[in-house]
């Protein structure tokens, strides 16, 4: 229920359509802005229609972030995501940042959620031993519960320490994280291999 890939999403085969939610944490840093336009296409590619795709993102290049994720994927809102205790200077805009925004959006067709939900996800502070981008647990499994069902498929494309599939896992549904980076994937693997025992 829980597989793990060292490879590139863009060039990882994944079934059309075979995907219940993309739920994920790209780089935020300007030199990765790119993957953004490649990230909704595959979404578009991979996921079921009415689909959702949940990516964390940071503020700094948030316009440019959501025109990229505009070319194949409709809006549906914005989460944010607070991180109590926990705050990072944004040298660029002099600004002490005390949470981040979740970009929800949708495959067509736009389909509105059964469930009402709320939009703010008060989070643990993050995890930081195994990647200097973890996200914490927490704040991960309401994103889940709100978003999927049981024995749905739910893929991260940039798994990093594998937070998102493994929790995904733990939570009954099945899971596909890809990371680009071996070293990083190697010790998400030997993380999960471990909290199974």
């Amino acid at each position: 229920g829980l597989t793990l890939i060292n490879g590139d999403f863009r060039t990882t085969l994944i079934e059309k359509e075979s995907i219940d939610l993309i739920l994920t944490d790209p780089p935020y840093p300007e030199e990765y802005l790119d993957l953004w336009g490649d990230l909704s296409k595959f979404a578009y590619d991979v996921l079921k229609p009415s689909g959702f795709l949940l990516a964390y993102s940071g503020q700094y290049y948030l316009p440019r972030v959501m025109l990229a994720l505009d070319e194949y994927l409709d809006y549906y809102w914005t989460m944010a995501i607070t991180l109590p205790g926990s705050t990072q200077i944004v040298n660029g805009r002099n600004a002490m940042c005390g949470w981040k925004p979740i970009l929800i959006y949708q495959k067509p067709p736009l389909r509105k959620k059964e469930k009402t939900f709320y939009d703010v996800v008060i989070s643990p502070q993050g995890e930081k031993k195994l990647h200097e981008w973890q996200q914490s647990e927490g704040g991960v499994q309401k994103l889940v519960k709100i978003f999927s069902k049981k024995e749905q498929i739910i893929l991260d494309p940039f798994s990093g320490a594998g937070t998102f599939p493994m929790v995904a896992h733990q939570l009954g549904r099945k899971a596909i994280g890809i990371e680009i980076d071996k070293y990083t994937y190697l010790k998400s693997k030997e993380r999960i291999l471990n909290d199974k025992t």
